[in-house]
């Protein structure tokens, strides 16, 4: 696979170096950060084309430091849109740490029946859907994943703008599994929450579904 180059899509910053706990308050046993990359260079972990950013490496060694730097107990790994459906770099970072880690995939469809089971066995708990970001999988099929995803015991995650959600909620309303709204629904303040994609996110939430806000979102490590 080719990677795209630096100049279409452009670089974006790294993580800080150093990272430490909230200063106000400790951190409560058992406290699980929801959202985090890890991310692998080319050649050995190739870069989607046409993805929308170029991103520095982010290791697994990183993110465990993280954790304990700030007090988290646990972590949830989301599957990265510059490695597409990829997940090798996922996969071996949870199965080094099954204690410790869950995880998001990307995956087609047609993903084998063995291929799924492997990465439930490595610590898979959802699937993830993007619409926003070049290299994710986008919404068409969402009601096969959601299929999908209640034959594994797994929930879906949509990386979308909150805006297009008063067009979707009757489609989410009738899944058969657990789903959350990722990056608050990537939705400008400047709209304001009579906004009725806001209002839309709210009822949603309302209705039991989850909104990830940053690490605004319980999860089970079992």
């Amino acid at each position: 696979m080719n990677s795209t180059t630096q100049k279409e899509a452009p670089a974006c910053p790294g993580p800080q170096s150093s990272q430490h706990g909230p200063a106000r308050f400790k951190m409560p046993r058992g406290a699980v950060d929801t959202h985090a990359h890890v991310i692998g260079l080319p050649p050995k972990y190739p870069f989607m084309p046409g993805r929308s950013y170029t991103p520095p490496e982010a290791t697994a060694k990183s993110y465990l430091a993280m954790l304990d730097a700030t007090g988290m107990a646990y972590g949830v790994l989301t599957q990265v849109s510059v490695h597409g459906t990829d997940n090798r770099l996922l996969v071996e970072t949870l199965t080094a740490n099954r204690n410790r880690l869950r995880g998001i995939a990307v995956i087609p469809l047609d993903c084998p029946e063995k291929e799924r089971a492997a990465l439930k066995n490595a610590g898979v708990v959802g699937l993830r859907i993007n619409v926003l970001y070049g290299g994710g999988i986008g919404f068409e099929k969402v009601e096969q994943y959601a299929s999908l995803c209640k034959e594994m015991g797994w929930h879906l995650q949509f990386l979308l703008d909150a805006r297009e959600l008063p067009a979707l909620a009757s489609r989410l309303s009738k899944l058969p599994v657990p789903f959350l709204v990722d990056h608050m629904g990537h939705f400008p303040t400047s709209e304001g929450v009579d906004n009725e994609g806001f209002k839309t996110l709210v009822s949603l939430v309302k209705d039991g579904a989850w909104v990830r806000l940053s690490g605004a979102y319980r999860n089970t490590i079992h």
